[in-house]
């Protein structure tokens, strides 16, 4: 009984290692405030620096009013690197500037407006973001 139960144990133990995701390779991202955006189509700019089934790591630059949304799928994590804005999340308005950071749970609803002039932030979405994953909040 012992041995079967020893074995059932080592067996598990393999098949997770198995199945644990293989380490990818490191990403350095360098002098981020000053990288260069793609021109956007509507009020934000994104880059992806990185992207695997875990977390989706995009830079920002906020030009204009980012409607009330929420994310279904994943919780996402907000850094302003420049600029300011009024973020609001959960029904609540607060003032965000260089060096605040904000973890945004899943499916709670938030917005951001920046203030005078862009506003650029690092953005990451755990576990990664997918398509249809921002939906709209109404008023």
């Amino acid at each position: 009984m012992r041995r079967a139960r020893v074995l059932t144990l080592v067996l598990t133990l393999a098949l997770a290692a198995c199945a644990a995701p293989a380490p990818g390779p490191a990403v350095v991202e360098t002098d981020l405030p000053r990288r260069p955006l793609p021109d956007a189509r509507g009020p934000v700019a994104v880059t992806t620096l990185h992207a695997s089934p875990h977390q989706t790591v995009n830079l920002l630059r906020v030009d204009g009013r980012v409607p009330l949304h929420r994310h279904d799928h994943s919780e996402e994590t907000i850094y302003v690197i420049s600029g300011r804005g009024v973020l609001e999340l959960d029904g609540a308005t607060r003032p965000l500037g260089p060096g605040d950071l904000v973890v945004v749970p899943r499916g709670a609803p938030h917005g951001f407006t920046p203030d005078d002039g862009p506003a650029v932030v690092l953005s990451i979405y755990a576990p990664a973001y997918r398509e249809g994953d921002r939906v709209a909040v109404p008023r």
